[in-house]
């Protein structure tokens, strides 16, 4: 299974997917105060991983 992980902070946001606890995709990402708009252009890519769980910490 699939799992996504997302750290929102201030001003970069970093994700992560692990299957069956092995990382196999990481990024980190600017967000410039708006994180929202960050994650609604990645949305259609997280999609298609087809992730079973997520997790989110944020500031």
């Amino acid at each position: 299974m699939k799992n996504l992980w997302l750290d929102i902070g201030n001003t970069r946001l970093k994700y992560w997917v692990t299957e069956n606890e092995r990382v196999i995709e990481h990024e980190a990402e600017l967000h410039l105060q708006s994180p929202a708009d960050l994650l609604l252009g990645l949305i259609q890519h997280f999609k298609s991983l087809n992730v079973h769980k997520v997790g989110v910490s944020s500031v």
